[in-house]
């Protein structure tokens, strides 16, 4: 039964960060690709052999005592964090810049979470299982993005409650809704009142 709840999870692994990297490098997306690359070793390897202690592969310390598992999940949260920090770096759009500083926060905090012993792991995945479960009964944005995971929401409430921010999501929502329109009224005037219009969107990175 182990075995194959274990197969279950490299399977999802596989099907989801082993083919974005492949993806990635198939379009020429280096950095992007070694990102998922790397995270999906690295969660392959804490599946297959989770009890493991590090200690068994030479590593002295105070982390020798750590289990495999635990050090996969710590790894790929790194990994993640640090690409989101990377690609904030590498943009000059506003929102899209704090998007993934947002996204590197909630990837520490949902990290943190998931290293608590006993707990950490069923309370994230019961969050999220939750939060898709309402998503597609009560379908909302805003909310699924904002409540996505444990660290998303934390992210939200330290930025726009104490930093006093406007999150990405409402931010992106509200820019959605106007480009919905604009393009509604385009449409409007092409066909009832035959003036040719276009809309012009700013250009994605």
């Amino acid at each position: 039964m182990a075995a194959a709840v274990r197969g279950g999870q490299i399977g999802v692994i596989l099907v989801t960060w082993g083919r974005a990297s492949v993806v990635a490098f198939a379009e020429g997306e280096f950095a992007k690709g070694s990102v998922y690359a790397a995270a999906t070793a690295s969660s392959i390897f804490g599946t297959v052999s989770p009890e493991t202690r590090l200690a068994r592969f030479g590593v002295k310390g105070f982390l020798k005592s750590a289990k495999i598992g635990k050090a996969s999940v710590a790894v790929v949260g790194i990994i993640f964090a640090s690409y989101n920090l990377f690609l904030a770096s590498q943009t000059t759009d506003s929102i899209r810049k704090l998007s993934h500083l947002e996204q590197a926060s909630a990837f520490a905090v949902d990290t943190a979470i998931m290293l608590v012993p006993g707990y950490g792991t069923a309370v994230f995945l019961s969050w999220t299982v939750t939060v898709a479960l309402m998503s597609v009964i009560i379908p909302n944005n805003i909310a699924a993005s904002v409540m996505s995971t444990p660290g998303a929401f934390v992210t939200f409430v330290l930025e726009y409650v104490f930093g006093g921010e406007i999150p990405s999501a409402i931010s992106d929502d509200t820019f959605q809704q106007s480009a919905d329109t604009a393009i509604s009224q385009m449409r409007q005037w092409n066909s009832v009142f035959q003036i040719p219009s276009i809309v012009v969107l700013p250009p994605e990175e």
